[in-house]
């Protein structure tokens, strides 16, 4: 109740994408004062044709690459859970998982050979994961509009993402069950790529100096 008040006064509003403006709308912000500004991207680091990481991974098998803190709210149990599942169905899938360890992911025995978790890495060089990476996963509890599902976009490598927050401003390929996560991975040759150049510096940048040249008179 009380959230709703700074958003009535408020002369300005900004959201990440739709549902973070209908969100907005529909508690008190004005329509015509809210605008959509996704975070941007410096697309020169995230360019489909630099180098790709070294990784431990069998030949001929195919890379789902994970990036983030390994924490519920993250989905590490959703892993958990799916990975096993996956390999059942596919045992060319390995799955890579790139980010803090806060916790483990605890599979079944004769699992582990089809997991590496490589921990944090070098921001600057993350983006030579998503290149060799074959799909990018994103299986977050709680999101706005994540940077890495722009940044794994601009290196040309499909994504999966739970749909939470505004992930569907950025990706089609959506999920809410483990059931829809599991065939995606299984099938995930058939992906579309999503459209990612909007999400870059050059894009956004008129948009970006519109509205706060705007909210500065």
């Amino acid at each position: 109740v009380f959230g709703r008040l700074p958003l009535r006064l408020a002369s300005s509003a900004i959201a990440l994408g739709t549902n973070g403006w209908n969100q907005l709308v529909s508690r008190g912000a004005a329509p015509d004062s809210t605008s959509i500004l996704p975070p941007p991207i410096d697309s020169t680091r995230f360019d489909k044709n630099g180098p790709t990481a070294d990784l431990p991974v069998p030949e001929n098998h195919s890379v789902v690459l994970f990036v983030g803190r390994l924490t519920y709210l993250k989905g590490v149990e959703t892993l958990q859970r799916v990975i096993p599942l996956v390999v059942k169905r596919r045992e060319d899938i390995h799955f890579v998982a790139v980010g803090d360890q806060t916790n483990t992911i605890e599979l079944p025995n004769g699992y582990h050979d089809h997991l590496t978790c490589i921990g944090p890495v070098n921001p600057q060089k993350i983006s030579n994961y998503f290149r060799r990476a074959d799909l990018l996963i994103h299986p977050s509890l709680t999101e706005g509009l994540p940077r890495v599902i722009a940044e794994a976009l601009l290196t040309n490598t499909p994504v999966v993402a739970r749909d939470v927050g505004d992930v569907a401003y950025a990706t089609s390929n959506t999920f809410e069950t483990d059931r829809e996560l599991i065939d995606m991975i299984e099938d995930y040759e058939s992906l579309n790529i999503d459209k990612s150049a909007r999400f870059s510096r050059t894009a956004l940048r008129s948009e970006y100096i519109e509205y706060f040249t705007k909210v500065s008179n």
